[in-house]
């Protein structure tokens, strides 16, 4: 398989999780905008493989999972890394000549996928790229940057002594006795019973609302947490915060807006005698803030998760809490209350005296 085309039909693509397609008005596009082939249109989500050169950098800039990279292709990309003396493993480029595991571009491993492997290995890893600057993907070298620091940002917080780098240059190790090739391979050999392993390899997209590279982050901050030490409270971490503010929130007249278009289901509304209100289970938030472009009220308000915060992935938090009585008609719950009946049996006794005039 030729490196440059490893991700090439790859990719998974689930138009019903494009954000564009959940709420027209979404003002992000960050599929296209880093896409260096211009080969995605919106609405509907569609992907032209004649443009295409599966670079997947759009999968790791979209944030609903509607594009992605196949868990079984990153186990592929994984299980092939090579180590080096047994020192770190290794994943390069397709620019950069070599025998350790190439990807078209590096953007289009995520942060989560990075210490997932470090961590199941217990090595660093050398990420081996090319010259992004004049690249036709130079997107991919800033994302690939960005994520770099995050995955070692998540290391450090949490204790870990292993590292993720990235080096401009060749992966030019010795390979022509034959000794040392049989070496590798054992070596390769060794590695993959340490890479992640994907639970479903079948799957051409993520289960779920919640995206499979936001699942795996979780699964990594719980096996950390118990070796978690004194860090700094104010560290961001790659999870969401949320907040409404109370004097601009008006509940939508008892069906929130961002409860409804929430593609994570990290939003939710409960109606109960006496009370009702909006939670927030940060464990499931995307970060793709459709809940703020939603709200007419500039209510909903987003900030980066603080390590200090942490606890608060675990737990569902009321964001807004409302007053609730029982309508006269219906006996259910709501908010917003007119002559002792809800607005749907305003409406229907509205719709029938109307049916009834003349």
């Amino acid at each position: 398989m030729s490196p440059k085309t490893f991700f090439t039909d790859k990719l998974a693509v689930a138009p019903g999780k494009c954000l564009h397609g959940r709420y027209k008005d979404y003002p992000g596009r960050p599929c296209l905008d880093v896409c260096p082939k211009k080969a995605i249109t919106l609405n509907p989500l569609e992907i032209d493989y004649g443009l295409c050169d599966g670079c997947g950098i759009c999968a790791n800039a979209c944030p609903a999972g509607a594009l992605s990279v196949k868990e079984s292709s990153l186990a592929e990309v994984a299980s092939q890394a090579v180590s080096v003396a047994g020192k770190e493993l290794r994943i390069r480029c397709s620019s950069v000549e070599g025998r350790s595991a190439a990807v078209t571009c590096l953007g289009a491993l995520d942060f989560a996928f990075l210490d997932a492997l470090c961590l199941r290995s217990a090595k660093d890893l050398m990420l081996l790229a090319g010259d992004c600057e004049y690249c036709a993907t130079a997107t991919g070298g800033e994302i690939i940057r960005s994520n770099i620091d995050v995955a070692n940002r998540m290391l450090l917080l949490f204790g870990r002594g292993e590292r993720i780098s990235l080096a401009r240059s060749a992966d030019r190790q010795d390979l022509e006795s034959g000794s040392r090739r049989a070496m590798f391979r054992g070596i390769g050999r060794m590695i993959s019973r340490f890479v992640p392993e994907p639970e479903h390899p079948e799957q051409d997209s993520d289960p779920g609302p919640v995206p499979a590279r936001q699942q795996r982050a979780i699964e990594i901050i719980r096996g950390l947490e118990e070796g978690r030490r004194d860090i700094d409270p104010r560290v961001p971490l790659p999870f969401t915060a949320k907040e409404i503010d109370a004097d601009k929130c008006d509940g939508c007249n008892g069906l929130p807006r961002c409860v409804r278009l929430c593609p994570a289901e990290a939003l939710g509304y409960f109606a109960e005698s006496g009370s009702a209100g909006i939670t927030f289970k940060a464990a499931r938030c995307i970060g793709c803030a459709l809940c703020e472009s939603a709200c007419h009220n500039a209510a909903v308000k987003s900030s980066a998760l603080k390590s200090g915060q942490v606890e608060e992935l675990w737990r569902t938090k009321t964001l807004m809490g409302f007053e609730a009585r029982e309508c006269g008609g219906c006996g259910g719950i709501s908010i917003v209350m007119s002559g002792g009946l809800c607005q749907d049996c305003q409406q229907r006794e509205r719709k029938l005296g109307w049916e009834s005039v003349g």
